[in-house]
């Protein structure tokens, strides 16, 4: 009876033994499975983005619109600059003052001047970034608009630059050079202003400026193909400023090194802000001190 037991006992167990091992290996294949899956993160973060580069900063050009605010002035390693157009005034003499204006202006007395070069346009915006790096000028975002806002001093230290960088000398005018240019040279064809009876074929004045200035070479040139010697902006000149000058000045190539109790240059040609008879007039006499910055003084220069 044990034996008959026995024996049921160990054929049950043979019986069920193949199916124990293969619910224990699906159990162990589920686990490694389970193992395998990658976890989830509780909290997914999103993907970062690339912010697009930031735009970049530049100078005025003259396709800026006039009026609007000043870019960020960033001086760039300037390889070749823009030098002045120069054009040869043969030296002659003439008639320098005017006995029927300012007491500033008389008396008219005869000066000879030597040959020089000036100049063909007022020394722009553009001319000036490129020697100095920086937009002074109150009326800005015009590149051939003539540089203004620029004090004597300044002036000299442009020129010293722009003399350095390309091998010539370059100067203000005398007021004397200046006159006679003005004037026309041996040319002179005796008009009021440079180049015409008439201001507003040859300058920008008060009464058609529209309180700004204006880009060079915009009116007719004068007969040494000259452009805005009347009007525009007024222009630094070498001499100091003195009214009884006139009267004790040399006949040739005069120049006043005297600062004397004015303290003050030559400022010749009138501007935007004068009216053209009273400031613009070719023998028309002004000044100023030579730390004056104002948006109605510019230049050109000479060699």
């Amino acid at each position: 009876m044990r034996f008959k037991l026995f024996s049921i006992v160990f054929l049950v167990q043979i019986i069920l033994f193949p199916l124990r091992s293969s619910a224990q290996l699906k159990d162990n294949d589920h686990a490694e499975k389970s193992e395998a899956a990658p976890k989830k993160n509780p909290n997914p973060q999103p993907p970062v983005s690339k912010l697009p580069p930031a735009p970049k900063v530049v100078a005025p050009t003259e396709n800026t619109p006039a009026g609007t605010k000043k870019a960020t002035q960033v001086q760039p390693a300037v390889q070749k600059i823009t030098e002045p157009e120069m054009i040869k005034i043969e030296g002659g003499q003439f008639t320098m003052g005017n006995n029927e204006a300012t007491v500033f202006e008389k008396p008219a007395h005869q000066v000879t001047v030597s040959s020089f070069y000036m100049s063909k346009y007022e020394v722009t915006q553009q001319q000036w970034f490129q020697v100095m790096g920086a937009y002074p000028s109150e009326h800005a975002n015009c590149n051939n608009c003539p540089v203004e806002t620029v004090g004597w001093m300044e002036v000299q230290e442009f020129l010293k630059k722009l003399s350095k960088m390309t091998g010539k000398k370059y100067r203000l005018p005398t007021e004397a050079e200046w006159e006679y240019a003005a004037k026309g040279g041996a040319n002179n064809n005796h008009t009021t202003f440079s180049g015409d009876n008439a201001f507003e074929k040859v300058g920008w004045c008060l009464e058609n400026a529209d309180h700004q200035t204006h880009p060079v070479g915009g009116k007719n040139p004068n007969e040494l193909g000259l452009y805005d010697m009347c009007g525009n902006v007024a222009e630094w000149c070498d001499d100091w400023f003195s009214k009884e000058y006139y009267a004790k000045c040399p006949a040739e190539n005069p120049r006043n090194d005297d600062p004397g109790t004015n303290n003050a240059k030559v400022i010749r040609g009138g501007d935007w802000t004068g009216s053209a008879l009273k400031n613009c007039r070719n023998s028309g006499r002004n000044l100023a001190p030579t730390d004056t910055r104002q948006n109605y003084i510019g230049f050109r220069i000479c060699r």
